[in-house]
Formats: C-alpha cells, sequence, structure tokens
C-alpha cells in the first residue's frame, strides 16, 4: 500500500487565512451592510404607513372636519395632523413637515342605484357644501389621510466624504407618499 503525500498542516492553514479576507469583503460588503440598509429603510416606511393608517383611523372617529367640535374633541384634519406629530416625535430617519406635508380629505364614492353601476368616487379638501348634504343618503363617504415623508438611509450622505453623489436609499434620503382611507363613522358632520 502506497501512502499519500500530503501537505504540512502550516501551509495548508495560510492558505485559510489568505482566503478569508475576501470571504469577509463578501460577506459583509456584498451581502450584510445592503441587506442592514434595505431592512432599515423597509422598516421606517413600515412606521409611516401604519402611523398614517392611525391617523385615517382617528380622523374617521372625529366628530366634524374642518372645525374642532368643542375644546376636548379634534376634527378629522386636526386629529390626523395631531397623531402624526405624536408618532414622528418618536422616530428617528424619518422626516415628515406637519402641516404641509398632511392632507386629509373627504372621498365621495356614489351608491349604485337599480341597474346602473356606481358611479367615480371624488376627493375635496373641503367641508361638504348644502347641495352636497341634500344628496348623502346617496354615497359612502371615506376620509382620506395622505402623508409625504422622507427616509434616512442607515448611513446619512453627511457621512460620505468625497464628492460622492446622492443615491436615494444608499446614502440620500427616499421621498415616500402613504395614503390610507377609512369610513367617515358620522357623515352628517361633514359639512363643519
Amino acid at each position: 500500500m502506497r501512502k499519500r503525500w500530503r501537505e504540512p498542516r502550516s501551509k495548508s492553514g495560510t492558505t485559510n487565512i489568505v482566503e478569508f479576507g475576501p470571504t469577509l469583503w463578501i460577506v459583509f460588503i456584498v451581502i450584510l451592510f445592503p441587506l442592514l440598509t434595505f431592512g432599515t429603510m423597509a422598516m421606517r416606511y413600515a412606521f409611516v404607513n401604519n402611523a398614517v393608517s392611525y391617523a385615517a383611523e382617528a380622523a374617521a372617529q372625529s366628530g366634524s372636519y374642518l372645525v374642532n367640535p368643542d375644546s376636548t374633541h379634534l376634527s378629522a384634519v386636526n386629529a390626523a395632523i395631531a397623531v402624526l406629530q405624536q408618532a414622528k416625535s418618536s422616530w428617528s430617519g424619518i422626516n415628515i413637515n406637519i402641516p404641509s406635508d398632511i392632507t386629509t380629505s373627504i372621498v365621495i364614492e356614489p351608491l349604485p342605484t337599480g341597474s346602473s353601476a356606481a358611479g367615480t368616487p371624488t376627493s375635496q379638501t373641503m367641508a361638504l357644501t348644502s347641495a352636497q348634504m341634500a344628496v348623502q343618503s346617496q354615497n359612502v363617504y371615506l376620509i382620506q389621510v395622505t402623508a409625504k415623508a422622507s427616509i434616512q438611509p442607515l448611513i446619512p450622505q453627511n457621512y460620505w466624504q468625497g464628492g460622492m453623489a446622492g443615491i436615494p436609499g444608499l446614502n440620500a434620503p427616499i421621498l415616500v407618499t402613504c395614503s390610507q382611507s377609512k369610513y367617515f363613522e358620522d357623515p352628517t358632520k361633514l359639512n363643519q
């Protein structure tokens, strides 16, 4: 029987050390860092989307559209702003310019009548007029809250040195728009 010749252990260990550097580079730079960056952006987007959903729910439960009904209750517009203001204060890496980036609107969806299909939904950012209130039984009313947000990446641009161009999601913020609609609970108050 013939013995096979093997390399001494000292040489094979050196090869492993040399190969370890490129392997770490591939793992961290090519795989782990992009996954961390993408995960951070996705999580921040989910925070914004959930906050807009909560704002739409609070707006749908309010007693009026524009004017606060009394000193303890908020209108739909003010309720949405209050919920997003509270949510914004607990975030990092997310910016919403309140109230300029928030739109609270009434969506009017006509109900189908007889054999005809429902009409096209319309949207408005002012209280219902007297004429619209007169045909209120022919429509369904929703409150739609839309917010524009700026989501910072994991490592913002001010950490990058040397004139690297801003790449949204990598070193520059991504601008997103989230919108949620909820049925208004008491449409008789949408004229206020």
